[in-house]
């Protein structure tokens, strides 16, 4: 146990696989001191390896000393105002932990900015990667509220094509703020799954709880009831989703067979234990089989490009270009409810404010000098109009979460 720990302090900044960390700053000159402290004093932030920033606002005014964290490399993406037609908002930076990766070795292969998406990659050697990898690129984006979902996908498309293109044995990772927009059917391949039997788990562990019983104790304090269920959820979370662990082998040619991998094994056996007799045997039916691999796919890929079946074709084309996209219906409007909203948020520009329900007034002391004998007639201000929201609405409201975008404020996840 002692030896364990001692090697995990030890490889700390050597992970396999490097930890990000994605926030939406909303200028970050304003909160570089907190980010600062929280990489000082928090593990989690000293020790990640990349810190991935969207909406940074940043201008050519604003200088990199201005922005810098220390033991990080900066990497900064400012908006371009002319390419996206907005003066404000936007940008983006990655942070890089020196302690994973020579900031020599942090090199821009992609910064692309126009109206429907700011885009970053950029491409890093650390000093430790499984051999697996070549090198790693990270990708940062992030995608306007009101931008056309389809062109920022098909950029991002284009340019993590060009990227495996060019670094086929590279570690690609994306993150950002893709607000609407899903990847779901551009990159098939870089998306996050739960598996239907934690889900299923899941589901059976809260059909089974009793919540009157986790909510009663509260005596109708909304908060303390608000905290409670959300711990518990994300305790139910924590406990039933099984941590996946992955084995990262050497990546294998796609002529490669089952039978070319038990003779590679018996290769690396025979090199082992010094049969140089028995390891020219192995290279040379090794030679043959290799031959006769790379026949059989030559033939399976003819074989797919000869086939004008037009409806695999169109399936391909629609993954490709993310066109099959189904497109939310229409809300219908609720002129009552719209009106009770307005009458709510319009509160305060109104002459005589509404005041909200107070069920107890505390009680104030004065000292005795500064009371005054003279009695308030005024009429009491009116009351704020109660609003009333159903379960129907909260399951309607639910229902519009998307499973794939990451945790709020309250931290549950929306698949949760």
């Amino acid at each position: 146990m002692l030896k364990a720990k001692r090697l995990a302090k030890k490889w700390r900044f050597k992970p396999p696989v490097p930890s990000m960390i994605m926030g939406n700053v909303n200028s970050l000159p304003n909160k570089i001191d907190e980010l600062a402290a929280l990489t000082k004093n928090l593990k989690t932030f000293r020790e990640c390896s990349l810190l991935c920033l969207t909406e940074t606002w940043l201008t050519a005014s604003i200088p990199d000393a201005n922005v810098e964290l220390p033991d990080f490399s900066t990497v900064r993406a400012d908006r371009d105002t002319k390419a996206c037609g907005k003066r404000k908002g936007g940008g983006l930076a990655l942070y890089v932990n020196k302690r994973w990766c020579n900031p020599g070795h942090v090199n821009i292969k992609i910064s692309t900015c126009c109206r429907d998406i700011e885009l970053l990659a950029v491409s890093l050697r650390p000093y430790y990667l499984p051999r697996e990898f070549s090198h790693a690129i990270v990708v940062v984006v992030y995608i306007p509220p009101r931008a056309d979902a389809e062109a920022a996908c098909d950029v991002i498309h284009s340019a993590v094509a060009k990227l495996q293109t060019q670094h086929p044995e590279a570690l690609v990772l994306i993150s950002g703020d893709f607000n609407h927009a899903t990847l779901d059917n551009t990159l098939a391949a870089f998306h996050q799954k739960w598996s239907p039997e934690a889900e299923q788990a899941l589901k059976d562990c809260f059909e089974t709880t009793d919540w009157e019983a986790l909510q009663g104790s509260h005596n109708g304090n909304m908060e303390e009831m608000v905290d409670c269920t959300t711990d518990y959820i994300n305790f139910c979370m924590d406990t039933v989703v099984p941590v996946r662990s992955v084995r990262c082998f050497a990546n294998n040619k796609p002529w490669i067979t089952s039978d070319i991998k038990g003779l590679l094994n018996q290769k690396k056996k025979a090199f082992k234990d010094g049969d140089t007799q028995e390891l020219k045997q192995i290279q040379k039916e090794l030679r043959v089989q290799l031959r006769e691999a790379k026949e059989q796919y030559r033939k399976k890929i003819e074989q797919r490009m000869q086939n004008n079946n037009m409806r695999v074709v169109w399936e391909g084309m629609k993954t490709i270009t993310g066109c099959s996209s189904k497109r939310g219906a229409p809300i219908e409007g609720d002129v009552g409810r719209a009106n009770q909203l307005n009458q709510f948020f319009n509160r305060f520009d109104h002459p005589n404010p509404f005041t909200p329900l107070i069920t107890a007034a505390p009680t104030l002391l004065l000292p005795q000098a500064v009371t005054s004998k003279k009695e308030d007639t005024s009429p009491p201000p009116p009351l704020t109009p109660s609003m009333t929201i159903t379960a129907a609405q909260v399951c309607g409201e639910l229902r519009r979460l998307r499973p794939s975008k990451a945790a709020g404020p309250d931290g549950v996840s929306p698949r949760l």
